[in-house]
Order: C-alpha cells, then sequence, then structure tokens
C-alpha cells in the first residue's frame, strides 16, 4: 500500500462478546505505529520502538467498507495467524474473505483490564473465485 494512501472505512466495532463479522478483503494490508489509548501519541515499546498495526481494509456481507486494526503481537493476530495457517496461506490476500469472533476474554497483565480473545476463519481469494464458478 502506497505511503499515502489513507484508509477507507470506519474501524470495525465488535459491540457483544460472540459477535462474529465476516467481510471481504477490499484491498492490500498496511501497516502503521499505532497509538497510546485514547490520543493521537505514537505508541512506543520500553526500549523506544514503535508499536506497530495492521490496518485491514474490508466490505462488509452489507457493503459497507470497514478497517480491522490489528495490534502486533495480540491475542487477535495469534487468532488470524492461526486461520491463515488452516487455511494454507502465509498472508491475507485481496478478495480473500475473514471471519472474526471476539470470544470473551483473555488472560492479561492487568486483571481489571483483560484482553478480548478471539477466533477466526480465513478463506484464500483462490477458493472464494473457485466457490462462485
Amino acid at each position: 500500500m502506497s505511503f499515502f494512501a489513507v484508509s477507507n472505512g470506519a474501524a470495525l466495532k465488535f459491540e457483544t462478546q460472540g459477535q462474529e463479522i465476516v467481510a471481504q478483503i477490499s484491498g492490500p494490508v498496511s501497516t502503521v505505529q499505532a497509538t497510546e489509548f485514547g490520543s493521537d501519541k505514537p505508541a512506543t515499546w520500553r526500549d523506544g520502538s514503535p508499536k506497530l498495526k495492521a490496518l485491514v481494509p474490508l466490505t462488509t456481507e452489507a457493503g459497507e467498507s470497514k478497517t480491522l486494526h490489528v495490534p502486533a503481537g495480540s491475542l487477535l493476530q495469534k487468532a488470524i495467524g492461526a486461520a491463515l495457517a488452516e487455511a494454507g496461506a502465509s498472508d491475507l490476500e485481496v478478495g480473500g474473505v475473514l471471519g472474526v469472533t471476539w470470544t470473551g476474554w483473555g488472560q492479561g497483565k492487568n486483571p481489571a483490564n483483560p484482553p478480548k480473545s478471539w477466533s477466526a476463519r480465513y478463506i484464500t481469494a483462490a477458493d472464494v473465485a473457485a466457490q462462485a464458478a
């Protein structure tokens, strides 16, 4: 994705535990520096290196343009990685279909603010095209 390209969809939000969102990947995934929660300040690790996140452009089943934000090292990244491995894919592809479900709460360093846990499934672009044929 071009350095100057911008995300064209609002952030994908999960309102309730157990909610699954299935959407087609509508453009290349980009990697950007994350920001501190509640601010525009760039987030960094203790050593000063940038915290990164992937922006996945999606088109939902309702035809809406959305962007899935996937923080590096998150349980969401791990769930998507497992779905890719299960599908025999090395990365998300334009035209592929990603399904993500908020399954509950994971274990974190701060019990008062645990991370969300996720499951994911992925259908490669080639498999989507074969199903449509």
